[in-house]
């Protein structure tokens, strides 16, 4: 991340220069997010730029984050990113996941069930007692572990958050949504 980079964020977003390390080099652009919804805390901001879409969700908890996308039935189907950040422990640091959802109420790594990681930047940052992830994922990745998202058709969004850092723990918290992207 070059000095620039760094003023900008630091300009931009008081407070976070301190954790730049967990800022990816491409973080600033995920600051100009074109739409936001608002569900149950759930605070979900996104552009659709070219074949990727932008996006960022925040919930107020030092634990996991994810968002899921076009699931058949809760969970089962769904194109789900979460993420968190642990501070210490041998976890330390961003982790931030491609997931699928095997079952109504079971997610696996998109890797550990034949298909890829295809987030093409991902970050995070904790704050006041909210963790937001940040990522970029193709709209249409032609994995089998993903479900293609169409602009300006309607889709099913799900949302979850954990008190723990642990992605494989169980929510605390959820919402859904259907929407445009």
């Amino acid at each position: 991340m070059n000095g620039c980079s760094v003023l900008l964020i630091a300009l931009l977003c008081p407070g976070i220069a301190f954790c730049q390390e967990r800022i990816s080099a491409n973080a600033t652009q995920h600051l100009a997010l074109v739409k936001t919804i608002t569900i149950k805390k759930f605070t979900f901001s996104y552009s659709i730029d070219g074949a990727n879409l932008s996006a960022k969700v925040s919930f107020p908890t030092r634990g996991w984050v994810a968002v899921g996308f076009s699931p058949k039935k809760r969970m089962l189907g769904a194109n789900i990113i979460i993420g968190s950040i642990s501070p210490e422990g041998p976890d330390k640091g961003i982790r931030i996941d491609d997931q699928y959802g095997i079952a109504p109420t079971r997610h696996k790594p998109d890797a550990e069930i034949g298909g890829e990681n295809n987030i093409i930047d991902g970050s995070a940052i904790e704050e006041n007692g909210t963790t937001t992830i940040f990522f970029t994922i193709p709209l249409d990745s032609r994995d089998s572990a993903d479900t293609p998202l169409v602009p300006g058709t309607e889709t099913t969004v799900i949302f979850a958050a954990g008190k723990q850092e642990d992605l494989s723990a169980k929510h605390s918290w959820t919402a859904k949504i259907k929407m445009k992207l």
